[in-house]
């Protein structure tokens, strides 16, 4: 099977550099990185090629060649001298008689030719004996009459010598100070690269070669060639790149505990392979069982960084059983340290014999430090098994595999030997195309890719049917760049006129992102049919260009193309990109003179279009006018209702979908959670959420989503944060939703927080990100925070995005930091109007209102129309200044735009009138809202309070109760506020008594500071001060500066002396 390392190559205590040749096969891997094990090392015998294909005509020259390479291959393992005994071989292999550079050059030089063998007719291919030798295991040949099982051995050696280079890779060098051998990071990197090589080379034989293998010939494969064990040997490679990058993440001091724990449990999924495979063969003798050894100590090994890294970062987490399960899993990992070196112990005990080097790199690092915070833990926390139920080890995180073994491509047939054999062949090409097809309709569009290959190599020339096929395969994987080597090959065998191959080149280079590429194959185009001019119109849709595929669709009709269905639903796309619903109509009336309006997936994209569009009465008519609907359609309307805020009536229709028993998908519930977010109705949210749960439906990661953002926004964001950690995988997005969810609730440290577990995971935020933690820090006031975030938004280079950068002005703002809030803005390329209200808003705050009407006025002159929001922080700036006549050009210009009837705007105009002397106005601005609410009612209260009329407050007051309108806690500061200024002490008592005993209302400071004032005023200090000893919380100094006051206005010296200690 293989062998370790040369214990007369690397001595203990030695540090000197080993010679050229024992870097050939030295197995020691730096004495800070990974042991790399070396398989068996198989080499080819003689044999007589030219008498065994004597018979089938060969042109000697040919043949000549053939027997020439392979002999080439034989004299490069030193493989010719009969004479010499195996024990003599494998001391002169450790002693580096085998060059691997001039044996890879030799089996390079030597496969092209062999391929021409390998695919031609079986009896050709099964002529010769080829014969092949394990020079580690003194095992006796094995001959076989097959040109593949030559090839399977070719490529095994091709595998193990790219071993063997890593060996010389991470072989220690002597350091330039002349000190202590090491590895440079750069030969690390490198070997993590060939060691991806070697698994190519074997996930080429299992992929491309062991599967064409004659089931008589595989009966007979020696024990390493078994699917098993090459297997085993790939996983290995992977697992073992992995280490090396395991090893240069622990060095690095910018590496994260995230990315540490992601590397050591991809580690764990390979090496967990590799293991499972090598248990699958029965390996007896000789390297076998010393394999299995080896693998499963270093899946040991992985298996302890993986927990402890897992659990390091589960300490950190703020939950309350976070500390338990981060225990668990450092107690889980020392167990699995101390298992793995008892495995490596077996590993050295077990013959063959081998001399173990002291541990390095990750694991003598880890097997420090795992012992030692494990009992750290446990001191800080407690052994949780004495005291209290255990906790289960939480199991490990699935991640995606970053490194993944892609079949070597094998290289193309010698020429004379493709003319040659290929002659003799009897394949034919239809038969390939079928096989293509059927996986391209089966969506494994990277087998379909890898029997072109195979195909290439028989001398099968393909015809555009098969170019149809794999253009399809490269459009279903996004696969540009083989697609453009297909593009290449098509011209070389002129079929790019063909137009179902041109068809198939836009498709795949619109699916594959490239739209100036499949424009430009287009327009080579000699005649275009229906689907040719569908794929430029779906393309465009796809790349968000919406209007150019309108101008597509008008110059097909233009040219005589009659559209079909397909072409009708990308337009509607289009239409409904562009919420162009004038030519979305027109669409309509044709789709409907063709006759197509009563297909279902036309009709669905009608819905989709005018719900999209805002035109949800032609949505519903569609709808309902519609013979047959599939789950799609009800999905359209649900999420059209949802987008036009009508979010009670697609829970209506969600109901009416299950009820006509139709069954919802993962969309369906996306749509839904939506519409209860959209109505807070967290009632019929968690009614929803069981559903998902019986429904199996609740790992989707896009429902996980939902159900978050759901929860978040009906304000339980402790249901939200339950759904977050329950879930297998989590995108950027799943992140967003609760950080923006914390953000909502006002919690913006544990906002902050989040965001900074996201970053320990190795989550790369993106701009939606940004926009919610610098919200977070503007609701906290957390301009450090903020300040360094920004700094995080110039590195990921976001900074140009505008809701970025306006979110940067708004926290700046809030966090009173106006000059550099100013700097963002002026940097900005473009504003829109939500930047303007962001800087507007921003110098209001900070006291600025005359800067912030100046802003006002560059705005308009630079045709940014003002929305309401811009109003509402304009009409406080006037109000801040007492500028009456600026606020009534202001008040001209709403009465013009479409804001006239905005409540927030009309409360504004109120406030700045009452705050700019004219009550008058105010009261002409209150009498003229076609509807009022509480907020509109409140702010004329406030207004008459100010200019202390009263009696037209109490009136008021008195008004808002006969129509019904609930009053809250700003009604009765105001309306305590105004008895206040001319000294209803009586009518005060009354409200202030009222309010909790009549309207429910619990009195706040505010609410206290204004009965102060009101007993102070009318000279009842005692009364005062007794209001505030009978306060249910402490009261603030605004109340008792209110009771200050009052003394120095009677002369109170000694209770003002009393008072004063208080509020110091």
């Amino acid at each position: 099977m293989g062998c370790m390392w040369s214990a007369e190559e690397f001595k203990e205590g030695d540090d000197t550099v080993p010679s050229a040749s024992a870097q050939t096969k030295l197995l020691l891997v730096d004495n800070a990185d990974a042991h790399v094990f070396i398989p068996g090392f198989r080499t080819p015998k003689p044999t007589d090629l030219a008498v065994a294909l004597q018979r089938f005509n060969i042109p000697s020259a040919l043949l000549n060649r053939l027997v020439s390479l392979r002999s080439g291959v034989i004299q490069a393992v030193g493989g010719e001298e009969e004479a010499v005994s195996w024990k003599s071989k494998k001391r002169k292999s450790h002693q580096g008689a085998v060059d691997s550079s001039s044996l890879e050059k030799a089996l390079g030089d030597y496969l092209p030719v062999l391929l021409g063998l390998t695919f031609t007719e079986e009896k050709v291919s099964s002529a010769v004996q080829f014969e092949w030798t394990n020079e580690e295991d003194e095992k006796k040949e094995t001959a076989l009459p097959s040109a593949l099982y030559e090839l399977l051995s070719v490529l095994q050696l091709l595998g193990i010598l790219a071993f063997q280079e890593v060996n010389v890779c991470l072989t220690p060098r002597a350091a330039a100070d002349g000190y202590i051998p090491k590895v440079t990071e750069e030969n690390k990197k490198n070997a993590v690269e060939i060691l991806l090589k070697a698994s190519q080379f074997l996930e080429c034989a299992l992929s491309s070669v062991l599967p064409r293998l004659p089931n008589d010939v595989k009966a007979k494969l020696p024990v390493d060639l078994s699917e098993g064990v090459l297997r085993a040997l790939e996983q290995q490679a992977l697992g073992q790149g992995v280490e090396i990058q395991l090893g240069l993440a622990i060095e690095n001091v910018k590496a994260s505990v995230a990315v540490k724990r992601r590397l050591a449990c991809e580690q764990v999924k390979y090496w967990l392979q590799a293991y499972e495979c090598a248990s699958s063969v029965a390996l007896e003798h000789g390297w076998g069982p010393k394999h299995k050894l080896f693998v499963k100590w270093k899946l040991l090994e992985a298996q302890a960084a993986a927990y402890y890294y897992h659990g390091m970062i589960l300490d950190e987490n703020p939950e309350d059983d976070s500390h338990a399960q981060g225990l668990a899993c450092l107690q889980a990992a020392h167990a699995f340290l101390k298992e793995g070196q008892r495995a490596r112990t077996a590993f050295a005990n077990t013959a063959p014999m081998t001399r173990m080097p002291p541990p390095g790199g990750a694991m003598k690092y880890l097997s420090e430090k795992i012992p030692k915070d494990t009992l750290k833990k446990i001191r800080l926390y407690g052994n949780g098994s004495r005291d209290k139920t255990p906790v289960a080890t939480p199991q490990l995180p699935d991640f995606l595999l970053a490194l993944k073994a892609e079949a070597f491509i094998l290289p193309p047939v010698d020429q004379d030997a493709g003319r040659v054999f290929k002659s003799m062949a009897t394949h034919d090409v239809v038969s390939w195309n079928a096989m293509i097809m059927g996986y391209v309709i089966c969506g494994q569009g990277h087998k379909a890719l890898q029997l072109s290959e195979q195909m290439e190599f028989e001398g099968v020339t393909p015809d555009p049917v098969t170019f149809v096929g794999l253009l399809k395969a490269c459009a279903s994987l996004r696969a540009l760049d083989k697609g453009r080597r297909i593009h290449t090959q098509i011209i070389q065998n002129s079929y790019e006129s063909d137009i179902f191959v041109g068809s198939s080149l836009v498709d795949m280079y619109a699916k594959s992102g490239s739209i100036d590429d499949a424009c430009r194959v287009f327009n080579k185009m000699p005649t275009c049919n229906v689907v040719s001019w569908n794929t430029m119109i779906m393309g465009h849709v796809k790349c968000g260009q919406g209007q150019k595929a309108l101008e597509l669709y008008q110059q097909m009709q233009c040219e005589g193309v009659q559209p079909d269905t397909v072409t009708f639903v990308g337009v509607l796309n289009a239409c409904a990109s562009l919420a162009a619903v004038d030519e979305g109509m027109r669409v309509h009336e044709q789709i409907v003179c063709s006759g197509c309006e009563f297909d279902v997936s036309v009709g669905n994209s009608l819905i989709d279009m005018y719900a999209k569009c805002g035109n949800l009465e032609d949505a519903k008519r569609v709808f309902r006018r519609m013979t047959t609907r599939d789950v799609v359609s009800w999905n359209a309307m649900i999420v059209g209702f949802v987008k036009c805020g009508e979010g009670h009536k697609a829970l209506e229709l969600f109901r009416q979908m299950q009820s006509e028993g139709v069954e919802p998908v993962p969309i369906t519930f996306v749509g839904v959670l939506n519409a209860c977010a959209n109505a807070t109705s967290l009632k019929e949210g968690r009614h929803v959420h069981e559903q998902i749960m019986r429904s199996g439906c609740e790992s989707n990661i896009f429902v996980g989503n939902s159900l978050i953002d759901m929860y978040a926004k009906c304000g339980s964001i402790e249901d939200a944060r339950r759904v977050f950690n329950r879930m297998v995988s989590r995108n950027a997005i799943s992140w967003n939703a609760l950080i923006l969810g914390y953000v909502k609730c006002g919690q913006g440290h544990k906002a902050l927080e989040l965001f900074k577990q996201m970053q320990c995971e190795g989550l790369q935020p993106d701009h939606v990100t940004f926009v919610g933690i610098l919200n977070a820090c503007a609701s906290v006031v957390a301009l450090e925070e903020g300040r360094c975030i920004h700094e995080q938004i110039i590195q990921w280079d976001c900074e140009a995005d505008v809701k970025v950068s306006n979110s940067l002005i708004d926290m700046y703002a809030k966090c009173g930091s106006i000059e550099d809030a100013w700097r963002v803005f002026t940097k900005m390329v473009t504003h829109n109007v939500i930047s303007w209200n962001a800087i507007i808003l921003g110098y209001l705050k900070c006291g600025q209102g005359t800067k912030a009407l100046e802003l006002y006025q560059q705005m308009q002159s630079e045709g940014v129309q003002p929305d309401p929001v811009t109003f509402v922080g304009v009409l406080n700036a006037c109000a801040s200044v007492s500028a009456l006549e600026e606020g009534r050009c202001i008040h001209k210009q709403i009465i013009s735009s479409d804001c006239k009837f905005d409540v927030f705007v009309a409360c504004s105009l109120i406030d700045m009138y009452s705050k700019c002397g004219s009550i008058e106005d105010a009261q002409r601005v209150f009498n003229k809202l076609p509807t009022r609410n509480l907020v509109s009612w409140n702010a004329m209260l406030g207004g008459y309070a100010m200019h202390g009329h009263a009696k037209e407050a109490l009136e008021h007051f008195q008004q808002m109760c006969q129509e019904g309108v609930e009053v809250d806690k700003v009604t009765f500061v105001s309306l305590l506020s105004a008895c206040s200024h001319v000294g209803l002490v009586d009518e005060g008592l009354c409200y202030f008594e009222s309010m909790g005993s009549v309207y429910g209302i619990s009195a706040i400071a505010e609410h206290y500071a204004c009965m102060v004032d009101l007993l102070g005023r009318a000279g009842q200090l005692q009364e005062a001060e007794n209001l505030i000893d009978m306060m249910p919380f402490k009261p603030s100094a605004f109340v008792w500066k209110a009771l200050l006051g009052a003394c120095r206005i009677h002369g109170n010296v000694e209770m003002g002396e009393r008072i004063a200690e208080c509020i110091c």
